[in-house]
């Protein structure tokens, strides 16, 4: 509200990194908000107000842009790779730590073209089969991990022979060979591709015991008019009692988490952090006839929304 001129009149404008005019969303001469039709690269967007009578006298107010699937949460981190946040070693306060899978050294190229979207490359020659980033270092001192939520990523790759991009969840407690405590833990895929199967979307929740696989859940949607080339976005929503996948704000399945033994690992008693990871491979191994190189995995940008509780 302007005061003490007679000309109380405001002008509405927006703005936000990775958005413009309607990218952002829009705004009528009453301050009423629209968000836009697709979440921006970064999910906030910056609304402000400015005196017509003295332009320089401004107020803002930031705004999260809410998927529809995640009503009523709200926007707990992003990144959106304006500048490439990426540590080899266990270093607090890192974004991503590189390997993103524990078991595996740095290998591959990780850049940053035009400060816009992160490119995990893998290439014949490397040492294993995965260019991976994750938000826990190898050593799993360091992490960014959530309990239940939203998660989404901006994601494309070249789907071509033996490629096998993974955007997954996975518990801080332990990962796969390293678990000696007994206890479970999970993994929950938001997305796997195989290239002998191209038209299938892989999601899963898994359960491991002291680095054995002890059960498991799939969704196996077959998604029209997807082209993996492009950028599409893939979320998951992970809640006390299920979970459920997305492609482009699309339901892909739900599985329920309510029953053993998945009630113990997904019940939020632990934490879990994101990994990208460009693997190669066909038929869930890390060998395929016909194997291309190079293979590039871009992600555009990653959101993390919970309720205000979590």
């Amino acid at each position: 509200m302007v005061s003490g001129s007679p000309n109380t009149t405001v002008t509405w404008t927006l703005s936000g990194t990775g958005c413009s005019g309607t990218g952002c969303g829009t705004i009528d001469s009453t301050g009423l908000y629209t968000a836009p039709a697709t979440v921006p690269s970064s999910a906030s967007v910056t609304i402000t107000a400015s005196s017509q009578s003295d332009p320089i006298k401004s107020a803002s107010a930031v705004v999260s842009i809410v998927p529809h699937q995640a009503a009523g949460y709200s926007l707990a981190w992003e990144d959106t790779f304006s500048t490439l946040s990426l540590c080899t070693t266990s270093v607090a306060g890192c974004n991503w730590y590189d390997p993103g899978l524990w078991y595996a050294g740095p290998t591959g190229k990780i850049t940053d073209p035009s400060s816009n979207y992160v490119n995990l490359q893998w290439a014949n020659g490397q040492s294993n089969n995965s260019t991976s980033m994750s938000t826990a270092s190898g050593n799993l001192l360091d992490y960014r991990a959530w309990t239940y939520g939203y998660f989404e990523v901006s994601m494309s790759f070249n789907p071509v022979t033996g490629n096998w991009p993974g955007l997954w969840l996975m518990s801080v407690a332990d990962g796969p060979g390293n678990a000696t405590d007994g206890l479970p833990y999970a993994e929950l895929d938001i997305f796997e591709w195989q290239s002998q199967e191209p038209t299938i979307f892989n999601g899963a929740i898994h359960v491991w015991e002291d680095g054995s696989f002890l059960s498991g859940e799939y969704v196996t949607p077959t998604p029209t008019g997807i082209t993996y080339s492009n950028f599409n976005s893939y979320g998951v929503l992970w809640t006390p009692t299920s979970i459920t996948w997305y492609l482009n704000n699309v339901s892909m399945g739900t599985v329920s988490t309510a029953e053993a033994p998945f009630n113990k690992v997904f019940n939020g008693e632990q934490p879990l952090f994101l990994i990208l990871s460009e693997q190669a491979g066909c038929n869930w191994v890390s060998t395929c006839a016909g194997q291309l190189s190079p293979l590039d995995m871009k992600v555009q940008w990653v959101h993390v929304y919970q309720l205000p509780a979590n």
